[in-house]
């Protein structure tokens, strides 16, 4: 009595919440079974409807691992994490499926201070992105958009590719505003990322947005707590 709740113990880990018609609802923890108490999960992608989920594992002086759980509702408890095969590479993670049925996949391969993403198809092997998208920079956080365009992060930049060119995905201003993580909506119309609140010396901290498209851009940022869908 009095100590902390068992998932609020050792490493980070993933919460919900769902727009309840007036408001966002008070943040939940999302109970993944097995996960080792010191061990940090991030969940990485969940279907449309809430049955099928991606969670990157991270223990300290292991690799990182990338993990799939599933159940029969969203009223339900997830079943147990089971590795995700599929996702050749010693140390690998932040993962989305796409595509019909969800049968594509696209991860990050950590090796050597590093990361590159990398795809599987249909029915085909796992192989490393082109160098358009792998570089010796790092690549991490893949999310696939509508036709196929592909949000991701190099280093500390939000970049997309798409047409065959890889640009930089920018907020309006006249200075740059930096972003990361993004994750479109499956039609294109909103785009979730988190951006930096505000700035302290020697300290930033982080908050979560959504920019609603604009044309060939995206408007002005707004906070997820102030925003309401239609």
């Amino acid at each position: 009595e009095g100590g902390l709740a068992a998932w609020a113990v050792g490493g980070w880990r993933p919460y919900r919440s769902e727009w309840t018609g007036n408001r966002w609802s008070a943040p939940q923890p999302v109970a993944l079974q097995g996960l080792a108490e010191e061990a940090s999960a991030a969940v990485t992608w969940v279907n449309d409807d809430e049955t099928s989920l991606l969670v990157e594992v991270r223990r300290q002086d292991e690799p990182v691992a990338l993990f799939a759980a599933r159940r029969n509702s969203p009223k339900d408890s997830w079943g147990p994490l089971e590795r995700v095969e599929r996702a050749v590479g010693e140390s690998v993670g932040d993962a989305q499926r796409f595509a019909a049925r969800d049968e594509a996949l696209v991860w990050t391969s950590y090796a050597f201070g590093s990361s590159d993403l990398w795809l599987a198809m249909p029915g085909q092997a796992g192989a490393g992105l082109e160098p358009r998208i792998n570089t010796l920079g790092p690549e991490w956080a893949p999310r696939v958009g509508p036709n196929t365009t592909l949000f991701f992060c190099r280093g500390e930049r939000q970049l997309l590719f798409g047409g065959g060119v890889v640009r930089e995905v920018r907020l309006p201003g006249a200075l740059r505003r930096p972003l990361l993580e993004a994750a479109p909506t499956r039609g294109g119309e909103a785009l979730f990322f988190r951006y930096p609140a505000w700035f302290a010396p020697g300290e930033l901290d982080w908050d979560l947005a959504v920019a609603l498209r604009e044309g060939e851009s995206w408007g002005t940022p707004i906070p997820l707590d102030e925003w309401r869908p239609l």
